[in-house]
């Protein structure tokens, strides 16, 4: 049998092939099945809850474990590991850090609460929480999937989630993209499950997710904007009380969520000056100058006025139009998609690992998978909700390719793919298995067959053997890197130990609040002195600069660190680490280095403002070379 080690999902995709072929000769030969009677629907309602929440359990466990072989000494790297180290020294102490608005406050808000429930400093928060949030994945990709195939499928690919390379890569990062990959999936499962049964629970539940969505990323917008308009497709109008409960049910989470992000109103910038950021950055790296004018905005709009949509603004609802019409312009300078697709169509086959599988049939595949939502139910209301759920993942794909390929980008629509691959299998097989039996005049049961249950065995083999090998790879880059110092400060602190945070981002507060009192400097925006040491200190004392977290860029900071490093005062543990071996007296940083000769005092006669002269004339300084 055809069977792939490194490419998992390749092999299930061919394994739920061959089920689903010897799911059509069971159909063929059991001829009837008889209709599913309320209490057989009963049941099944409860195995997909206890399935649920034994993949949720399972799940966490099973990505803490993960993360344990990947970053054992819980190192906290990514690519936007320094912003998001700030977010939760703010949601947890308060403190203000200047040039944060690109994200929202929600992942750091709920690390924040945890980490003062377990005792974890916040960057250890932020871990927990962003694993926690890939934990729980296969249970929601689960909840999907059982809307598009049958259960033994939707279990299969449930399982295999996590041992996804792409998934894999998240481990070990302080980063709130697998926390709205898991609100967006939810909202997809919850939106189908709408679509297909408008029950109030289903509404609900969507409103929801997409509430608590909206609260944590300014992306939510693509989501909220095709789910709400096909929730009112689908709502069962020929009832009309039904109809407005279950909108009512969808709407009042949304509503609730817009205001409570009104009423706080945290620093935010718009999702277009986000997006025009980035693909700004993205256009310079091939000799394009982008302006705001090239988006259609009136010339010379100012830096952050590029757009109005915040969620909970009011303005955001006016401007929507305006929003819209800046997504859907591409400049025509614009580098174009050519020069990048390869490396999109390389990345989804390294992160999901499908090399085996044609790239011809990864739409086609898709499509048919979502219309797998039109089984057992209303077709119009399952075809609008195949739509929807093809909307939003196609949508995040074609977002993420105005771009170089970034994972972090399109992590929430390529977790759903292998899922809609497989529905695409079946649905495939089972529809053309089903025009034939109509042509040769056989009956086609409506009930599926047992066909498919062997696979969550196959899937739950994969997922034993996970690839250590990378993982421990990820461990050693982790241990080598220059804020693995930093860590193992981080794990010898003591209660009375003083750690000074020099850093414009607070990222040395989200590292060691919790293990040490956390002094925090005055750092000015245009670079060093600091002063430091107002209070007094029990213990020993530890003065952290931003070079311990990014290279340092200005020559002013570079200066400092190499004259602090040559301070017989500080010992140097790191970049832009030492410890201050006179821990009871004020320090700046950088250091006065002492002259070999000291001034004299001035002389009695001397006028208060004079300068003093020394009593000897300096020594010369020593030849050039």
């Amino acid at each position: 049998m055809p069977f792939f080690r490194n490419e998992p999902v390749t092999t299930l995709l061919v394994w739920a092939l061959l089920a689903a072929l010897i799911d059509v000769l069971v159909r063929l030969v059991r001829r009837r099945a008889p209709p599913e009677d309320a209490l057989t629907q009963g049941g099944l309602i409860f195995v997909d809850l206890a399935a649920m929440v034994g993949l949720g359990v399972w799940g966490v466990q099973e990505a803490s474990r993960l993360h344990e072989l990947a970053n054992p000494a819980w190192t906290p790297l990514g690519q936007d590991s320094p912003e998001f180290l700030s977010m939760l020294a703010v949601a947890a102490t308060g403190v203000e850090v200047p040039g944060l608005g690109y994200r929202y406050p929600l992942y750091p808000m709920i690390s924040a609460a945890y980490g003062a429930w377990r005792g974890l400093s916040p960057a250890e928060a932020g871990l927990a929480v962003s694993t926690m949030a890939l934990g729980l994945l296969p249970a929601a990709l689960y909840h999907l999937g059982v809307q598009l195939a049958p259960r033994g499928v939707a279990l299969a690919m449930a399982l295999l989630s996590l041992t996804s390379p792409l998934v894999l890569s998240f481990l070990g990062q302080p980063t709130d993209y697998p926390l709205c990959a898991l609100l967006q999936l939810s909202a997809c499962a919850w939106g189908l499950s709408w679509a297909r049964r408008p029950e109030p629970h289903a509404a609900l539940g969507l409103g929801l997710c997409l509430g608590i969505l909206g609260l944590a990323t300014p992306k939510a917008l693509l989501a909220l904007g095709v789910w709400l308009l096909g929730a009112v497709l689908v709502a069962p109008w020929r009832t009309p009380w039904r109809a407005l409960l279950g909108l009512s049910l969808l709407l009042s989470p949304v509503v609730g969520a817009w205001t409570l992000m009104a009423r706080l109103d945290p620093p935010r910038h718009s999702l277009e000056h986000a997006v025009f950021v980035v693909e700004r950055a993205y256009a310079s790296q091939h000799g394009v100058a982008l302006t705001a004018a090239d988006y259609g905005l009136p010339p010379g709009t100012p830096e952050f006025g590029e757009g109005h949509y915040r969620f909970g603004d009011p303005a955001a609802l006016a401007h929507l139009p305006d929003t819209l019409r800046f997504f859907t312009t591409r400049p025509p300078t614009y580098p174009p998609l050519e020069d990048r697709l390869d490396a999109h169509k390389a990345g989804m086959v390294a992160e999901l690992g499908v090399g085996q599988l044609p790239e011809a049939l990864w739409l086609p595949l898709m499509v048919v998978g979502a219309l797998g939502a039109c089984r057992g139910g209303g077709r119009w209301r399952g075809l609008v909700g195949a739509a929807c759920l093809l909307g939003v993942v196609g949508g995040g794909l074609l977002g993420a390719l105005r771009v170089e390929h970034t994972p972090r980008y399109v992590l929430a629509s390529l977790v759903m793919l292998p899922s809609l691959w497989a529905a695409g299998v079946v649905t495939f097989t089972s529809g053309l298995a089903s025009l034939v039996a109509r042509r040769l005049g056989a009956e086609w049961p409506s009930r599926p067959a047992l066909g498919s249950l062997g696979l969550p065995l196959m899937a739950f083999a994969f997922a034993q053997e996970p690839p250590t090998e990378g993982l421990r790879a990820e461990a050693a880059r982790r241990a080598a890197h220059p804020v693995s110092a930093l860590v193992a400060l981080r794990d010898q602190l003591q209660p009375d130990d003083v750690v000074v945070d020099g850093t414009l981002s607070r990222a040395a507060t989200a590292m060691f609040l919790g293990r040490a009192r956390i002094e925090q400097a005055v750092v000015p925006t245009a670079g060093p002195p600091v002063h430091y040491g107002d209070e007094p200190v029990g213990g020993r004392r530890f003065v952290v600069v931003g070079c311990a977290f990014t290279p340092c860029q200005q020559p002013a900071w570079r200066v400092a660190l190499h004259q602090t490093d040559r301070s017989p005062r500080m010992r140097r543990l790191a970049d832009g680490l030492w410890e201050d071996l006179r821990p009871q007296e004020p320090g700046v940083i950088p250091p006065p280095i002492p002259s070999a000769v000291t001034p004299a005092a001035p002389p009695a006669t001397s006028p208060p403002d004079a300068p003093a002269r020394p009593a000897t004339p300096p020594a010369s300084p020593p030849p050039g070379p």
